[in-house]
């Protein structure tokens, strides 16, 4: 029997916030398994698999998430619980402009993220790639006797420092301040923090008068 969707539906792509248009058309068999409403049942299913298919193609790659969809539904299949059977389905997808716009600019996004990451392993941590890239830019500095090596050396070790140190130190943090009664986490860190400030450097705690671990539960 024919399957009617009264509206068109909307359907998830990769895109964030971005949604397929979907005009669906579907088939099916009843079987003798009693369903109070079978056809609310199996339009769920296929929104449900049609939305597991869609949402892994971006905004603007409409015909394949299209094509991928109506390959899969377009193979007689039936229900594991026995409440129909040789169902069939196709969509025809839309998406806005605006859709299309979003995609690309997420692309393109990503591949800049991508990019500046690749750059963080291969290029910001290696002192003498660094130097190379900067005199590739700046030919006019190669015989510059104001250019300081040390200060690629110094740039390079500060971010593998803070990839080694502070970055995984921040996350743990994070998860701590979750897990945490948030006075009590803050408090407990403060004190280590102002602790370890104190002893190395109490001057540096008097030029930005920082309070003692003892002010804090005050």
């Amino acid at each position: 029997m024919e399957l009617s969707f009264p509206t068109a539906d909307f359907l998830p792509s990769a895109t964030s916030g971005v949604y397929f248009k979907a005009q669906i058309n579907a088939h099916y068999r009843r079987t003798r398994v009693f369903h109070e409403d079978r056809d609310s049942f199996v339009r769920h299913e296929v929104r449900c698999f049609m939305s597991a298919i869609t949402e892994r193609w971006a905004a603007d790659e409409l015909y394949a998430a299209q094509d991928a969809v109506n390959a899969a539904l377009g193979r007689p299949s039936k229900c594991s619980e026995g409440f129909y059977t040789d169902l069939t389905a196709h969509v025809q997808l839309s998406i806005t402009e605006d859709g299309v716009k979003a995609a690309r600019i997420e692309r393109a996004d990503r591949a800049r993220i991508e990019r500046l990451e690749f750059l963080k392993r291969t290029l910001y941590t290696d002192p003498s790639l660094m130097a190379i890239e900067y005199f590739e830019h700046h030919p006019e500095c190669v015989t510059s006797e104001e250019i300081d090596i040390t200060s690629f050396r110094n740039l390079a070790n500060n971010l593998r420092s803070f990839d080694e140190w502070w970055s995984p130190l921040m996350t743990a943090w994070t998860e701590l301040s979750a897990n945490t009664a948030p006075r009590e986490a803050v408090e407990q860190s403060m004190r280590v923090l102002l602790d370890a400030i104190q002893r190395l450097d109490a001057k540096l705690a008097m030029k930005y008068k920082l309070p003692t671990t003892n002010d804090l539960g005050r």
